[in-house]
């Protein structure tokens, strides 16, 4: 009993002179949106006022008082555009949210150089769960809660209400509104001639400002969910397969690769050897390949689509007929074989396999390592009753931040490796190191693929071509991962490798002429080729292809 009175008495004392005495201590809801708004134009806008002193460092427009400005400039703008939400319920039903939701945001801008556009948006929303648990650590969950959840329950718990009277009430925040306007004014007169300049020069830096995610997802609702569907359109009705001069039906493979940047590929000038499997095979490596996109959901229906990326749009995309759809249509049976989260739409209409991530030789019950996707490609291709047969893997290949899930411990080459998936804590050596390793280890799955495919040559045409979806920064000029705005996104996320190999006899059958193809490996070609040169090698006649888009058009023979 004496402890529960002591226990109660400190209780007491808690709610005279601390704690529980300031929370219930009632504060306006105008101060609440203008303390809101300070804290979003400081600590929630971080990264935009580091990008500032990173672009104005060792320039003539680098000043303390510029970087000072801008806090204070953003904080004026905030607390003005937050007195809209100073009323009962709207204020914390609003700002609990999108504080937690922007301190992930602003994790990730600070850590990885994301910057939360609508292609950002669109890719995060489209994640696979099991990649988007790989994004957390102690790191990022510490990040949210110090900047997230604490000034939540801070705002859940403080009192609020309005002033005594309508006028203090109305006072409060037309003084407030005018002190900011005024705040904000004397900022740019003094330093707008520099504001001006950085702005002009770097304008994806509107883009960092916390909180645009929001604006990104109501543009990704609008333009996605909430907007009326196209009509489908049928393309390729007249497909049809051309004869080959073996007389044999064919068997192609299609690799779908996931994250492979074209500058970590020995074939097209890298130091390191990480094609040590494939090198045996004399495949053709294409060195100068561009992507659609920096992510996954905007490439790969972007690819797959006769769209160029300058005219993609998705919503077009997938409203008509893909490559995959025309080469069906032609007679060929399909099989889409998924080990990354998600074809995109890519393959709705196609025969689909998702691998089960049950724990088992090649998986952990949250990810497989792509040897899973091949151990029943023979079963695969018998239960395939029509002759012509395609068989399409998407591969998980060097997808990130956990590179070291991606293949197994015993083929780790280049060590140090980084074995965390908070990359921020590894150097970068050693996140060079594992993504190297997993490019070893898709050119393994590639070889094995190769070698299948080698054992149906007596009675197949039989070829296999790879492409990534898109690259990766592993930390050059502080980038790291995807996704960034195409403008603004370096070579690193837009060069991607694009293998084709052909045994001599299927060359000879299509008639394509292989030293003309290893002649033209270093020409200059994008996702853009993908559609009409999947078209060619599969071997299917259609209006659609577009010859001058065709990989193999200058190196067939008579008979194209």
């Amino acid at each position: 009993m004496p402890l529960i009175r002591a226990f109660l008495a400190k209780g007491n004392m808690l709610g005279k002179f601390g704690v529980i005495r300031f929370f219930r201590r009632p504060i306006s809801y105008s101060f609440l949106s203008t303390l809101v708004g300070i804290y979003f134009g400081t600590i929630l806008n971080a990264p935009i006022i580091n990008e500032f002193i990173k672009v104005t460092k060792g320039t003539d427009s680098f000043s303390y008082a510029l970087i000072v400005s801008i806090p204070i400039l953003l904080s004026s703008v905030f607390v003005i555009v937050f007195q809209l939400f100073a009323f009962p319920l709207i204020n914390k039903l609003i700002f609990i949210p999108l504080i937690i939701t922007s301190a992930s945001c602003v994790y990730a801008t600070l850590h990885y150089g994301v910057i939360w556009d609508i292609g950002m948006i669109e890719n995060t929303i489209e994640t696979d769960p099991s990649e988007a648990l790989g994004f957390l650590s102690f790191g990022s969950i510490s990040f949210v809660i110090m900047l997230g959840i604490f000034p939540s329950i801070f705002i859940a718990l403080k009192k609020t209400g309005f002033r005594a009277t309508l006028l203090k009430e109305i006072s409060e925040r037309i003084i407030t509104i005018l002190i900011a306007v005024f705040v904000g004014f004397l900022v740019v007169k003094i330093n707008y001639k520099e504001i001006a300049a950085v702005g002009r020069n770097h304008s994806y830096m509107d883009k960092m400002v916390t909180p645009t995610h929001v604006y990104g997802t109501y543009k990704y609702l609008k333009k996605y969910v909430f907007s009326d569907p196209i009509e489908y359109r049928e393309l390729g009705d007249d497909a049809k397969i051309i004869p080959n001069h073996s007389n044999k039906p064919n068997l192609i493979f299609v690799v779908l690769g996931e994250t492979a940047r074209s500058q970590n590929i020995q074939y097209n000038g890298y130091s390191r050897n990480t094609n040590p499997y494939t090198e045996k095979y004399d495949l053709v490596s294409f060195s100068s390949v561009e992507s659609c996109g920096t992510a996954t959901a905007h490439s790969v229906p972007c690819m797959f689509s006769n769209l160029s990326r300058q005219s993609y749009k998705k919503e077009v995309a997938n409203s008509q007929s893909n490559v995959l759809d025309i080469i069906q249509k032609s007679g060929y049976q399909l099989l889409w074989k998924e080990n990354d989260g998600g074809d995109k739409g890519v393959a709705k209409r196609i025969p689909f396999v998702e691998l089960a991530r049950n724990r088992s030789e090649f998986c952990d019950g949250s990810y497989c390592y792509d040897e899973a996707l091949i151990t029943d490609v023979d079963k695969n291709i018998q239960d395939m009753e029509a002759p012509n047969k395609l068989l399409a893997f998407h591969i998980i290949g060097s997808h990130g931040t956990t590179y070291y899930k991606r293949y197994p411990k015993s083929m780790s080459v280049f060590e140090p490796a980084c074995e965390r998936q908070d990359i921020e804590q590894c150097t970068d050596q050693e996140i060079v190191n594992v993504y190297d390793n997993t490019i070893v280890y898709t050119d393994f799955i590639l070889s094995q693929l190769i070698e299948k495919l080698k054992k149906y040559q007596e009675k197949y045409n039989v070829g296999l071509i790879y492409v990534s979806d898109h690259g990766e920064s592993l930390g050059e000029n502080g980038l790291y991962l995807h996704g960034a705005p195409y403008a603004f996104a370096p070579e690193y996320q837009t060069q991607v490798p694009w293998f084709v190999w052909l045994p001599e006899e299927t060359a000879t059958a299509f008639n394509i002429d292989m030293d003309c193809l290893k002649a033209s490996k270093d020409t200059d070609i994008s996702h853009d080729y993908f559609f009409h040169s999947l078209l060619s090698l599969a071997r299917v006649s259609t209006q659609e292809l577009n010859p001058k888009l065709n990989i193999f058009n200058a190196c067939l023979g008579a008979q194209k």
